[in-house]
C-alpha cells in the first residue's frame, strides 16, 4: 500500500529532480520497512499469544511443518530488519534533512506533529531534533508558521500532490550569514507528510557570484569572442555585439573571417598552427561592423581544452584612440624638433645679419660726424634709421623665439617708476611735436615709489604700444598711465594703460592684432610698415611676467591697450600710514570715483579706500570726472569741491545733466567746515557732504551707511 503513492509521486512531480526522487523513494522506503517491522513484530505477539492458549488444539499440525513455517518466518523478517537498519544509516548520514510529520487531526492543519528527524534536519534546524519529536508545528517555531508551513502541510495531505518551498531562511545567530535551504515536501500514508531540507546557501551566493561575473563579462570594455577550431564563434558578449551592430543570436552564428578584413580561412588555420606552441599571441587587425565601418583593433588569442575539445578564446580592443594618440605625439615630437631647427636657424642668421650691420651702422655713424653737405647728411640719415628699423626687426624676431622656446629670463630690480615714466616722457615728446599730438603720462598716487620689476621688459612693453599709438594717431592725444590693481602679501599687480584718440580697431581685427605676423592693413597700399610681431611681443611678456593684455577699441574713437603685470615692492616705499583705518574692518567692495586736484589728498584718501576693500579711480578736476563716468562703473563719486578746470559743484550739476537719475550718489569733500556749509551743498544737489580735515573712520562709516542703500537698490 506504501508503493501507490510514490508511483502516484512520480507522475505528478516532474519539477523535481533525479536526486530528491531517490531520496523520497528511500524516505518511503524506510517508512515502508519500519511500518513492516512494527506489523510483524505485533503479529509475533500475537501469535505467540494464540499458540499458547490453543495448544491442545494444534495437535493436528505436524511439528516439522511447524518448524519449517517458523524459520521461513524469521528470515524473512532478519531480511527486513536489515534492511531497515541499511536505510536508518542512509537516512541519518545523508547531507539532506529528512522530517515526517503526522497529524491525528485531519482537520486541523495546525495539529502535524513531528514524528521523526535525522541528524542533517538538526543541524540545519536547531529546533528540529529527537527532544522535540511529538510537538506540533506551532510549538516548534512560529518561523514555520510564519511560512505558512502547516497550511503547505495540509494541502499536501488533501491534495496527494507535492510541493516546493524555496529559499526558506533560517537564521538563529545574528552574528552568522542565514541558512538558506529549499524544502521538499510530499504525502505518505495514514495522514503522514514527509519534508526534506536541502541546504542551498552555498549554492545561491554562487549564483550571485556567476551572475556578477557574467554580467561582467556581457559588459566588460573589451569585446570577447570564443571560437572553435574552425574560428566559428560559440559565444560572443554583448559588447562586441554592440560594437560590430549586430543582434547577439546573429553574431554567433558567425565567424571571425567575418568580421576581420585580414584573417581568411587559411590564415586562421596558419595561427592555429601557431597556438600550438605558444598558446597565445597578441597581433594587430581590421574589424568592420555591420554597415561596413572599419576601426583598428588589438587581438589576444589564447588556446584552452575545454570539455575535451580545443577551445580558442580572444579579447579584441578598440585602438583607434591608442592609435591617435600615438599620431599626436609623432606629431609634437616634429613639431619640437622643428621648432629646434627654427631656433638654430635663427640663431644663425641672426649672428650673419648682425655681423654685417654693426659694419653699416658703423660706418654710417662715422660718415655723420664727416664733412657733408645737406643732401648728403640727409642720405646718411636715411640709411641711419632704415638700419637702426632692420635691427629691431632682427631683435623683435630673436625676442619671440627666446620666449617661444622658454629661454627668456627675466631679471628684475629696483627702479624708482616716476623717473622710468620720465625717460618714456622724454623718448617720445619730439615724436608728439612732430606729429601734432599730445603726450600725457600719470603714475596712480597708491602706486610706491619704487617698484621691483625688470625694467627692460617694462620699457619693451611700453615702447612697442606708444609706438603703435603715434603710428595710428594723427590728431589728438597720446597717453600712458600705471595704476595699482591689487595688493597681496609679498606682490603687487599693476596695470599700464596705453591709449589714443586715432583711428580705432574694428571689432573683428581685435580678435587677431595679438597673433605673430598679423596686421591690420595688409593692402599692397598700406601706409604703416611693420612686421607684425609688436603685439605678439607683447602679450608674450606679459605672459611671461604673470599678467594679460587686451584692447578697448572703437574705428574713428581710438584705441586703449591695457596690460597688467607683477611688481615686487618695499613695505617702506608705500608711504602708508598705520592709523589710516582701524584693522579687521569689513570690506565694501565698492567702486568709488575719487575727483581731487591735491596729488597728496589723492593718495590719503586712495589708501583709506583700498584698506576697505574698495576699487578706486581718480581724476584731477571736474572736466576730466565728467569725460570718464559712465553709469554703471562706479557705485559712488568723493568729489572735492575746489578744482582747476571745473569745480565740484559745476561738475555735479553736468554729470546730472547727462546722466539723470543713473548718476550714482555723490559725497562731497571740502575743507569749507563753517556751520551750515554741509546743508548749502546738499542743497546744490550733493548727497552728502564731509568736511576736510577727516578722520579715516568717518569715512569709512559714511561709505558703510552709502554701501548699504546701494546694495539695497540694485536688489530692488
Amino acid at each position: 500500500m506504501f508503493m501507490l503513492p510514490a508511483i502516484l509521486y512520480l507522475q505528478v512531480l516532474p519539477i523535481i529532480d533525479l536526486a530528491w526522487i531517490i531520496f523520497g523513494l528511500a524516505a518511503i522506503f524506510f517508512i515502508r520497512l519500519f511500518w513492516n517491522w512494527s506489523i510483524n513484530n505485533a503479529v509475533d505477539q500475537r501469535l505467540g499469544k494464540i499458540k499458547g492458549k490453543s495448544a491442545g488444539k494444534m495437535n493436528s499440525v505436524s511439528p516439522a511443518r511447524e518448524a519449517s513455517s517458523h524459520l521461513a518466518h524469521n528470515t524473512e523478517r532478519k531480511k527486513n530488519e536489515d534492511a531497515l537498519l541499511v536505510l536508518q544509516d542512509i537516512v541519518s548520514n545523508m547531507d539532506m534533512g529528512l522530517n515526517v510529520f503526522q497529524t491525528d487531526d485531519f482537520d486541523n492543519p495546525s495539529a502535524f506533529r513531528l514524528e521523526m528527524v535525522n541528524a542533517a534536519a538538526t543541524r540545519l534546524m536547531m529546533f528540529l531534533n529527537a527532544a522535540n519529536t511529538g510537538k506540533t508545528i506551532d510549538e516548534l517555531s512560529p518561523l514555520l508558521r510564519q511560512n505558512r508551513l502547516h497550511n503547505i502541510f495540509y494541502n499536501v495531505m488533501v491534495t496527494q500532490s507535492p510541493a516546493e518551498v524555496e529559499e526558506f531562511v533560517y537564521n538563529p545567530d545574528p552574528g552568522k550569514a542565514p541558512g538558506i535551504y529549499n524544502l521538499k515536501i510530499f504525502p505518505l500514508p495514514s495522514n503522514r507528510v514527509a519534508m526534506i531540507i536541502e541546504d542551498v546557501s552555498v549554492k545561491k551566493k554562487t549564483e550571485a557570484t556567476l551572475k556578477i561575473t557574467n554580467f561582467g563579462l556581457e559588459n566588460a570594455g573589451d569585446l570577447i569572442l570564443w571560437m572553435d577550431e574552425n574560428a566559428n564563434f560559440t559565444y560572443v558578449n554583448q559588447t562586441a555585439a554592440a560594437k560590430y551592430d549586430y543582434l547577439k543570436e546573429k553574431l554567433m552564428g558567425m565567424g571571425l573571417s567575418d568580421v576581420d578584413t585580414r584573417i581568411t580561412n587559411n590564415q586562421w588555420y596558419e595561427l592555429l598552427q601557431i597556438l600550438e606552441s605558444k598558446n597565445s599571441l597578441t597581433m594587430e587587425s581590421i574589424h568592420k561592423t555591420s554597415d561596413g565601418a572599419t576601426f583598428p583593433v588589438e587581438i589576444s588569442v589564447n588556446k584552452v581544452t575545454y570539455d575535451g575539445k580545443k577551445q580558442y578564446f580572444a579579447f579584441v580592443r578598440d585602438i583607434s584612440e591608442r592609435n591617435l594618440n600615438t599620431e599626436l605625439e609623432q606629431k609634437i615630437q616634429v613639431a619640437r624638433k622643428s621648432a629646434a631647427l627654427k631656433q638654430q636657424f635663427l640663431a644663425n642668421m641672426s649672428h650673419e645679419i648682425r655681423t654685417p650691420m654693426t659694419g653699416i651702422m658703423g660706418m654710417t655713424s662715422l660718415l655723420m660726424r664727416s664733412s657733408l653737405n645737406m643732401a648728403q647728411q640727409e642720405y646718411v640719415r636715411n640709411i641711419k634709421i632704415s638700419s637702426e628699423n632692420l635691427l629691431n626687426i632682427i631683435n623683435d624676431v630673436l625676442d619671440l623665439s627666446k620666449i617661444e622656446a622658454g629661454k627668456m629670463e627675466l631679471k628684475p630690480n629696483r627702479i624708482i617708476l616716476a623717473e622710468f615714466v620720465n625717460q618714456l616722457d622724454e623718448m617720445f615728446q619730439h615724436v608728439a611735436q612732430n606729429k601734432g599730438v599730445k603726450f600725457k603720462t600719470h603714475i596712480d598716487p597708491l602706486v610706491p615709489k619704487a617698484i621691483i620689476v625688470d625694467d627692460n621688459r617694462l620699457k619693451q612693453l611700453a615702447n612697442n604700444l606708444i609706438s603703435n599709438a603715434f603710428k595710428f594717431t594723427d590728431d589728438g592725444q597720446v597717453s600712458i598711465g600705471f595704476y595699482l590693481k591689487e595688493k597681496r602679501n609679498h606682490h603687487l599687480i599693476l596695470s599700464c594703460m596705453v591709449s589714443d584718440t586715432g583711428m580705432g580697431i574694428s571689432e573683428q581685427n581685435q580678435r587677431q592684432i595679438f597673433e605673430k605676423f598679423t596686421q591690420i592693413d595688409t593692402s599692397l597700399i598700406r601706409p604703416f610698415e611693420g612686421t607684425g610681431l609688436g603685439l605678439a611681443i607683447c602679450r608674450e611678456l606679459t605672459h611671461l611676467m604673470g599678467g594679460e593684455i587686451y584692447v578697448e577699441s572703437e574705428l574713428g574713437k581710438g584705441s586703449k591697450f591695457t596690460f597688467t603685470f607683477r611688481a615686487g615692492f618695499d613695505e617702506s616705499d608705500l608711504e602708508n600710514p598705520t592709523d589710516i583705518l582701524p584693522g579687521d574692518l569689513k570690506d565694501l567692495n565698492l567702486n568709488v570715483l575719487h575727483v581731487e586736484d591735491k596729488l597728496l589728498n589723492q593718495k590719503v584718501v586712495g589708501f583709506i579706500l583700498l584698506n576697505a576693500g574698495c576699487n578706486v579711480d581718480f581724476r584731477s578736476n571736474g572736466k576730466e570726472a565728467v569725460e570718464l563716468y559712465q553709469p554703471g562703473e562706479y557705485d559712488i563719486i568723493l568729489m572735492d569741491i575746489q578744482m582747476p578746470v571745473m569745480d565740484g559743484i559745476s561738475a555735479y550739476k553736468k554729470l546730472k545733466e547727462l546722466h539723470g537719475d543713473k548718476l550714482c550718489p555723490v559725497i562731497g569733500l571740502s575743507a569749507n567746515a563753517l556751520e551750515g556749509d554741509a546743508e548749502k551743498f546738499m542743497e546744490l544737489g550733493l548727497d552728502d557732504y564731509i568736511a576736510k580735515p577727516f578722520k579715516p573712520q568717518q569715512l569709512y562709516e559714511k561709505l558703510l551707511q552709502w554701501s548699504g542703500r546701494i546694495s539695497g537698490s540694485k536688489n530692488d
